[in-house]
């Protein structure tokens, strides 16, 4: 699985859109570990209104469960962060440039993430490897950061009236993005310098196929 920074890269120059693909992998993996064959299928439920809540909910409570299982330090409750992902998501809604602030809820879901990578880099240690970017994820980080120029040239054009636009909206997203993405980045060197040491609970030599 990416790393914090990893994930929010592909988050960022996907527009979002790399959630879907998110949590298709992750109902993957739990499915694995649960013996549910159909956990991805599952997903579809998400179309359901308000049925759709109890099973985003369940999804994220079974990693947080999964991950204290091998974590030795203090877990945030991962379903409460992905329900603030989502919130943070409706921002999108807002006026002006105000919706670029609906960027911002990826800070909630690769906190979510490198809680994720870590319990499968406790539960698999001989099986995990550090994640790459493959050939698929810079086609979308090529493709992602051309078309962002052009989303953020066009919010800071003037309108057909010559109004100029509010740029406190955009401002207030990249300031975030940034202080949130070198934030992100330390963490991520803290990670890797810690040796990773099983806890009490029992490891598997064996990860899925091509985890992620």
């Amino acid at each position: 699985m990416p790393s914090r920074v990893q994930f929010s890269v592909l988050f960022l120059l996907s527009f979002g859109l790399y959630e879907i693909y998110w949590l298709v992998k992750i109902a993957r993996v739990m499915g694995y570990i649960k013996g549910d064959k159909n956990k991805v299928w599952r997903l579809l439920l998400l179309l359901v209104p308000v049925y759709n809540l109890f099973v985003y909910g369940h999804l994220f409570g079974e990693v947080e469960d999964e991950a204290r299982r091998y974590e030795s330090g203090a877990i945030p409750s991962l379903p409460t962060l992905a329900f603030l992902g989502a919130l943070m998501g409706w921002l999108f809604r807002l006026p002006d440039t105000w919706d670029f602030l609906g960027f911002l809820s990826f800070l909630a879901y690769a906190e979510i993430q490198s809680h994720f990578t870590r319990m499968q880099r406790l539960k698999w240690p001989m099986s995990i490897t550090p994640y790459r970017y493959r050939w698929g994820d810079w086609l979308v980080i090529a493709l992602g950061a051309t078309w962002m120029c052009f989303v953020f040239l066009g919010a800071l054009t003037p309108t057909a009236t010559g109004e100029a636009p509010n740029p406190w909206g955009l401002l207030l997203t990249l300031f975030g993005s940034l202080a949130g993405l070198a934030a992100m980045w330390r963490a991520d060197i803290r990670d890797r310098r810690e040796v990773v040491q099983p806890s009490t609970a029992s490891t598997e030599a064996v990860a899925p196929t091509n985890p992620d």
